[in-house]
């Protein structure tokens, strides 16, 4: 059986040394990867010195004191033209200014790091300690990659621990019924990550908002992943997990589209058969229509049979129309009738990020 996580731990995040480690080796790349040509010149990596400064502007608008990141890059980061840069949460902030949503009817919350000792004593089973030191040693790094679409500098294992932490934070907040349910604005991305492995620009797993429910006290779990792209991380986390039902749609094309898993008979295994359910999609194309057809047809059914007691979204968004790596059409109106779908389960609780 495994080991439930304790709520004593969850309340004292505390920092542990962690060890030196190698990180992994690059992966086959797919069509639909997110990945992009590695720079002849060994330089600091845009993507997680973006994430860090992001953090800093971001949490220092939302009025979180206590962040002093490294702002250093910013000339850098206004010359990015990667998809993955600070742009992106800039946008959804002025947005969300501009409808009087924040500030006004939403408020914030501080976010914490996750450090190593809640890793080991809470989340055992979500990802090794081999592998958390093998993210905390790159802040000892000018520059590393862990696959050739998974890279980092000195400041990538804060940044990730910030996003973990802010989902897991999240979850506590929406359970202690202080809010009905949330959104994370983070970078970076978690539902790449696994047990042993860092991709897909993803160091640690945000999923973790799973875990901190169960420790709070909510027996089952669901979580919803919309990005075009497959969770395998988040698969591989709960595969064996009867408490914690896992639905994900996304692009497959045969297994051609990354990251190559999600097929519709990859079920889950050892006592955890059909608490995984992929439902993937032959090509790109896929509309409104298409996702409120799956979710009609197939999610709800199952979700409503394994009752949840807490949702999490792993909202990412580019099967929207115009990405052009995903090649989809879901629009606003297609995001925003799943997401009322999804909160007619288990009164509302829910997160996303």
């Amino acid at each position: 059986m495994k080991e439930e996580p304790k709520n004593e731990t969850l309340k004292n995040w505390e920092k542990m040394p962690s060890s030196p480690k190698r990180v992994g080796k690059s992966l086959k790349k797919k069509r639909g990867s997110p990945s992009f040509k590695v720079p002849k010149r060994r330089r600091p990596s845009r993507l997680f010195v973006c994430a860090t400064v992001v953090h800093d502007v971001m949490f220092n608008k939302f009025e979180v004191k206590e962040l002093t990141l490294v702002q250093k890059k910013k000339k850098k980061v206004k010359e990015l033209t990667h998809a993955e840069r600070p742009d992106r949460l800039r946008a959804i902030a002025a947005s969300l200014a501009t409808a009087g949503l924040f500030p006004g009817r939403c408020y914030s919350i501080h976010a914490r790091e996750i450090f190593n000792q809640w890793f080991i004593f809470s989340i055992l089973e979500a990802q090794t300690l081999e592998h958390v030191d093998a993210v905390d040693i790159t802040s000892q790094l000018h520059n590393t990659y862990f696959t050739s679409d998974t890279y980092a500098n000195e400041y990538s294992a804060r940044a990730s621990r910030l996003a973990a932490g802010l989902c897991a934070d999240l979850a506590k907040e929406i359970l202690s019924g202080r809010v009905n349910n949330g959104f994370a604005l983070v970078r970076p991305p978690g539902h790449h990550a696994g047990i042993k492995h860092s991709m897909g620009f993803c160091l640690h797993n945000n999923a973790v908002a799973a875990l901190v429910a169960q420790a709070a006290g909510e027996k089952k779990a669901l979580i919803v992943d919309w990005d075009v792209h497959h969770g395998n991380g988040t698969q591989e986390i709960f595969k064996q997990n009867k408490s914690v039902l896992y639905i994900s749609l996304h692009i497959h094309e045969g297994g051609e589209f990354y990251p190559g898993t999600g097929a519709a008979d990859e079920v889950g295994r050892n006592g955890g058969e059909g608490y995984c359910v992929n439902v993937p999609c032959s090509c790109g194309g896929v509309g409104d229509k298409d996702y409120i057809y799956a979710f009609q047809h197939v999610l709800l059914p199952i979700a409503s049979a394994f009752s949840p007691d807490y949702v999490i979204v792993s909202a990412g968004f580019d099967a929207a129309r115009g990405d052009p790596l995903g090649c989809c059409d879901v629009t606003p109106t297609g995001y925003s009738r799943m997401t009322q779908m999804l909160g007619e389960l288990c009164g509302g609780r829910c997160s996303s990020s």
